[in-house]
């Protein structure tokens, strides 16, 4: 019954990302830019299908609701480390505080690295491709957020500032995440929303804007454990044959260890394969923890990430 629950609950936040969407403008899939600002950088998060827009703990709130920010406890900062396919790889610094009266302030920093890719220059004479060497092309996104709880409802914003370097080609814009959580009080249940990425053009193009609409529910199971269970749906502005399902679900054992599956579906992705599954485990310690996740990426490859994080 629990499950009807969030299924239903679901249906009707996607209902008002549907009508955030109608809302803007149809950028076209070919005019986005920055597409790296959407690559996944907590373990967690990845671990759970990208499902957690109406559940963010701590400094994952930054990418995926800023509203979790108002959850906040005491402060925290942390590393991590997603090694994407074909050599690309995501680095991530952050650091939060909780704020009296209910709230939460966040800092973050993301280097993408694009890995050396080959260039190539066309002979004149033979009209034939000749090896120009290679390039490192990189894009970093710094952020700052606040979330704010107000009775059972949690409201959050981001400011983020991007800029990207390929091949000596560089840009830059501003851009801003808003999203809420609502906890409704029934059964542990949890309704968030988060539209991403509005904000200037970089380099003449949109940012990747998009709604995330999402419930989550966490059951008590026995003594300390914890049992979660999320769902989400991701609407991208640019391309609806984008959008996306993600599921996911988080075994807590004693607060200590998190064991993690999940999967994510993108309406437009031929990937193939196991294309969409994830896994993961997360290992606390008092002050210290542990996260780790793998995704498949289907036929092209797979996501390892490692998160370390420090509550004091």
């Amino acid at each position: 019954m629990k499950n009807v629950t969030i299924v239903l609950a679901l249906a009707a936040a996607c209902g008002l990302a549907g009508a955030l969407r109608a809302s803007q403008t149809d950028f076209g899939s070919a005019s986005v830019a920055a597409p790296w600002a959407t690559v996944p950088n907590s373990p967690r998060d990845t671990a759970m299908g990208g499902a957690l827009v109406a559940d963010p703990e701590g400094l994952e709130a930054l990418d995926a609701n800023p509203a979790g920010l108002a959850r906040m406890e005491g402060q925290q900062a942390s590393l991590a480390h997603n090694a994407w396919f074909q050599n690309m790889a995501l680095e991530t610094a952050r650091y939060g505080a909780a704020l009296p009266s209910d709230g939460g302030l966040g800092l973050g920093l993301n280097y993408f690295n694009f890995g050396s890719v080959d260039t190539y220059t066309v002979d004149p004479n033979t009209g034939m491709p000749v090896a120009g060497g290679t390039v490192n092309p990189y894009g970093i996104e710094a952020q700052a957020g606040y979330g704010q709880r107000v009775g059972s409802l949690s409201l959050g914003a981001s400011l983020k500032y991007l800029s990207q370097d390929l091949d000596g080609y560089t840009a830059s814009a501003w851009g801003g995440d808003l999203g809420a959580v609502w906890e409704t009080g029934f059964s542990g249940l949890n309704l968030g929303l988060a539209v991403q990425n509005l904000g200037s053009q970089l380099g003449g193009y949109a940012l990747p804007l998009q709604a995330q609409v999402g419930a989550a529910e966490q059951v008590a199971v026995r003594g300390s454990d914890q049992a979660t269970l999320a769902l989400s749906g991701t609407f991208p502005s640019a391309d609806s044959q984008a959008d996306g399902v993600g599921v996911g679900g988080e075994y807590l054992f004693s607060r200590a260890l998190a064991l993690r599956l999940g999967y994510k579906y993108e309406g437009n992705a031929q990937q193939g394969g196991s294309a969409g599954l994830s896994a993961g485990l997360g290992l606390h310690w008092r002050w210290a923890e542990v996260d780790y996740a793998f995704q498949s990426l289907g036929d092209l490859g797979n996501s390892n990430q490692i998160g370390l994080g420090a509550k004091f």
